[in-house]
């Protein structure tokens, strides 16, 4: 009997530990933001496989995969700008998501409007629209 009740005192102990520890979905969102911003290769892992961007330029709708983003942003020689940047809202609902971030920069004003799903436990950016404004 002294046997059972130290190890269910362990297990309660271990599994609160474990409960404690874990991310919250909103951290998590958050992590796969911090991903995105990072650039580079880094910014891989914030979509999910057939990610995609929509955006307008000079009044004509475009549509750009998310691999062939990363890979674009990837081969820039260019040095990552000098920016704000900020989480501005994240609602999340089940397994759906959706985030606004703002990026401020001496150049531009940027919102990224961002729709993630849960895939396989994992935040996933399925979907960015953005629209930037030249300062």
């Amino acid at each position: 009997m002294k046997l059972s009740l130290i190890t269910l005192g362990y297990l309660l102990c271990v599994g609160t530990l474990s409960f404690a520890q874990s991310k919250t979905d909103k951290e998590l969102i958050e992590e796969t933001i911090s991903y995105y911003l990072a650039g580079g290769k880094e910014m891989e892992k914030a979509f999910a496989e057939k990610g995609e961007l929509k955006y307008v330029r000079d009044g004509a709708y475009n549509e750009l995969s998310s691999k062939d983003f990363v890979a674009r942003v990837a081969s820039s020689n260019r040095p990552k700008p000098v920016r704000t940047e900020s989480i501005e809202f994240i609602d999340i609902q089940g397994s759906a998501a959706i985030a606004k971030v703002k990026l401020d920069s001496e150049t531009s004003l940027t919102y990224d409007y961002m729709s993630l799903l849960k895939i396989d436990g994992q935040w996933k950016i399925v979907t960015k629209i953005f629209h930037s404004d030249r300062k």
